[in-house]
């Protein structure tokens, strides 16, 4: 017998009533983000170039976005304390990263603990690091040509700084321009800029290849000299330095910085942030601080920084495997 009342309605009908209720709110609050806060985790340190960077970048997303952009500074483990942050956040839009090389890039030995491409949602590029082979100012090498020509005249003899270590993107570049030019040059590791510097202003090494942003002011107060640009194109302010493309090169060093969050980001949230982000970089405050820090702008929409990175990491993995330092399974 049917003990049923049928004047009310079935639990399968409230529980699919509580789902669409749910569902319709959810699409209302992606519809009005941002409403609260948006926390930015940064790999960096308090004090680092990326983290001034988006601190100065912060306020002005703020006033387009009508939310605080909060700083969240994890720095730690090469960077994975924060990326694992990002990827276990909810793909709200309400737990963002700066992501570079390092979210996507293994290291010697050790394989990532995340898919870079499965496991965060990439919003948009904003600009790049760029990169300069240095040396000392009282080096004898004056052009890329000296460097070349002694490298080929004496194997062996020659060391170079390869920040942030082995197996890193400017490691792996001046491994293929040896490669390419038939030269044995002996890469010294060194854990960031700041010792390679030292160590290239000490005469322990002959050269070094290090990011713009940690280099250029002793360069202008005259301790080192950029002999060549790691990339396609001129830095504005170092007009003079050759580049990779103008001596002849077709390999650069890719340093993409940008915006992401966890996977499963809704696509509207990325279209707000990705527009504030686009026009807060052509901000003429913005393009000042930029330049003056030496970081071109590189504004790239979701798909086609999500290309970049799959380009970059297969780019990566080739010369990895070539040079040995291909990480563990």
């Amino acid at each position: 017998m049917n003990t049923r009342p049928t004047g009310g309605i079935s639990r399968r009908q409230a529980v699919a009533g509580l789902g669409a209720t749910l569902l319709a709110t959810r699409v209302v609050a992606q519809a009005d983000y941002p409403t609260r806060p948006i926390k930015l985790i940064i790999f960096l340190p308090p004090g680092s170039m990326t983290d001034t960077l988006m601190r100065t970048l912060a306020p002005e997303v703020q006033k387009i976005l009508g939310q605080p952009l909060i700083i969240d500074n994890k720095p730690g483990a090469s960077g994975l304390i924060a990326f694992q942050a990002v990827k276990a956040a909810a793909p709200d839009g309400y737990t963002l990263g700066v992501l570079t090389p390092s979210t996507w890039r293994d290291s010697p030995g050790a394989k990532l603990p995340y898919d870079p491409l499965r496991d965060f949602t990439y919003i948009c590029n904003l600009s790049e690091t760029a990169f300069a082979i240095t040396v000392a100012a009282d080096s004898p090498f004056k052009t890329w040509k000296d460097l070349i020509e002694y490298g080929k005249k004496d194997q062996d003899k020659t060391s170079y700084g390869a920040a942030p270590g082995l197996g890193q993107s400017p490691h792996l570049f001046i491994e293929e321009i040896a490669r390419t030019e038939k030269v044995r040059w002996t890469p010294i590791p060194y854990k960031g800029a700041n010792e390679s510097t030292t160590a290239l202003i000490g005469g322990q090494i002959a050269f070094s290849i290090d990011p713009l942003l940690a280099t250029s002011s002793l360069v202008r107060a005259g301790k080192l000299r950029y002999i060549a640009m790691a990339r396609a194109e001129p830095v504005k302010n170092w007009p003079d330095v050759p580049t990779m493309k103008q001596l002849g090169y077709h390999i650069v060093v890719d340093s993409p910085l940008g915006i992401g969050g966890p996977a499963g980001l809704p696509g509207n949230v990325i279209a707000r942030l990705s527009s504030a982000f686009k026009t807060v970089l052509e901000a003429p405050s913005i393009i000042e601080m930029l330049d003056r820090a030496d970081q071109p702008r590189r504004f790239m929409e979701a798909a086609a920084y999500r290309q970049l990175v799959q380009r970059n990491m297969e780019e990566q993995r080739v010369l990895a495997e070539r040079y040995g330092t291909k990480p563990n399974s």
